[in-house]
């Protein structure tokens, strides 16, 4: 459901895309076409939710969350086994948005499953899923279970994508969010530092990243000086 077809919709204003889905469920209901537009357009209101750009958070969501329900029946009985995953991830975050942790833990978990089983324990999508779920972990304040997903997560981005890629840097933000939050704060702050340092050197120092990482430097030093 990728390449080609992932493009149709891609391209698309939410508006014509709800128009072409309604359209395609006519004329192919049962297509591989429907499937992936279904997934776009659920992916599309997750990232407006993410991004500020709702107009109503509620009411985006409950579109995200029926978009994401259709695509992933279909992606259960396909043979495209890291689309699925990517389904079963993005209604995980539709559920942790909403505050039903609960129900997004273990679609986050056979996610995970699924990237470890298909693209190996290394790979970057792996990375992302064990990111996500310590996400939802530390939102409950549950620390003990986050950090080594956190852990794992940043050693295979150092591995696999560099030392000095921005997608390690966003690990190391994560664990100095983490430890502050459990008042390591001497470990935070080294660990911001260090993600301060690659995001300035990719990304630059006006970024929204490296300006989001100075910020939570300056919180990490107002708890170690206070």
């Amino acid at each position: 459901f990728s390449s080609t077809l992932g493009e149709v919709g891609n391209t698309l204003p939410l508006a014509d895309l709800e128009a072409l889905i309604e359209e395609t469920a006519k004329t192919s209901p049962h297509s591989n076409l429907l499937t992936s537009l279904h997934l776009q357009a659920g992916e599309a209101y997750v990232g407006r939710v993410e991004n500020g750009a709702a107009q109503d958070y509620r009411r985006e969501l409950e579109k995200a969350k029926t978009h994401l329900q259709v695509a992933n029946q279909a992606l259960k009985v396909s043979a495209d086994l890291e689309d699925c995953a990517n389904g079963l991830d993005r209604l995980a975050r539709v559920y942790e948005l909403q505050g039903r942790y609960s129900e997004a833990e273990p679609l986050y978990v056979e996610a995970l499953e699924i990237y470890r089983t298909e693209l190996g324990e290394r790979h970057p999508s792996t990375a992302s899923s064990l990111n996500n779920l310590a996400l939802l972990y530390r939102s409950q304040g549950r620390y003990s279970e986050a950090e080594p997903l956190y852990v794992e997560a940043l050693e295979i981005r150092k591995t696999e994508l560099g030392e000095h890629h921005p997608s390690t840097a966003a690990s190391l933000l994560n664990l100095a969010a983490l430890y502050h939050s459990t008042q390591r704060n001497h470990h935070a702050l080294d660990a911001i530092q260090q993600a301060i340092d690659i995001y300035t050197s990719a990304l630059g120092t006006e970024h929204h990243d490296t300006q989001n990482a100075l910020s939570w430097r300056k919180s990490i030093q107002d708890a170690l000086n206070g």
